[in-house]
Formats: structure tokens, sequence, C-alpha cells
């Protein structure tokens, strides 16, 4: 894959080994305790990020749920009562 232009890029073809503590074939008792800190570290940072990307998209839809609700209220003209569900 070749570029034609006039900037320089840097494309990395290397090998280069992982650090052990990104490194999951390494277990976690190979690791100097140092080490062991980073990759817990990582994966609770990894463990919130995915909680906070899911919290995004349930409360999303806790928001249109909610806006449903609203419209199926008692109080509204639309709802009838009989064989509706009312979101609470």
């Amino acid at each position: 894959m070749a570029h034609h232009h006039d900037h320089h890029h840097h494309h990395s073809d290397s090998s280069d080994p992982l650090p052990p503590a990104l490194d999951a074939t390494v277990p976690d008792a190979a690791l100097t305790p140092e080490q062991l800190s980073r990759r817990t570290m990582l994966r609770s940072a990894g463990l919130l990020g995915a909680g906070l990307a899911a919290g995004g998209v349930l409360g999303a839809a806790g928001t249109a749920a909610a806006s449903d609700s609203a419209k199926n209220s008692p109080t509204s003209e639309r709802a009838s009562g009989k064989g509706r569900l009312l979101w609470l």
C-alpha cells in the first residue's frame, strides 16, 4: 500500500514485543509487582470504560422509554387504559 504524497509516515512493520503487562500470554504470576499493578490498573480502566459505555447505551434506552411513558400516561388523551402497558 503506497502513499504518493510529501509527508512522512512511519508504518510500523516491526515485531517489537509487547511490554509484559500488556501481553495476555504472560501469566500474572510471571509479572513483577510493578508490572502486575500496571496490568490491574489497565484492566480496571477497561472495565470502567465498558461500564460507562453500557451505561450510556442503557441511559439512552431509559430516556426513550420515559418519553414513551409520558405519551401513554393515564392523563394523556390517547391513553384508553384497556390493554395498554404503562411504563413507570
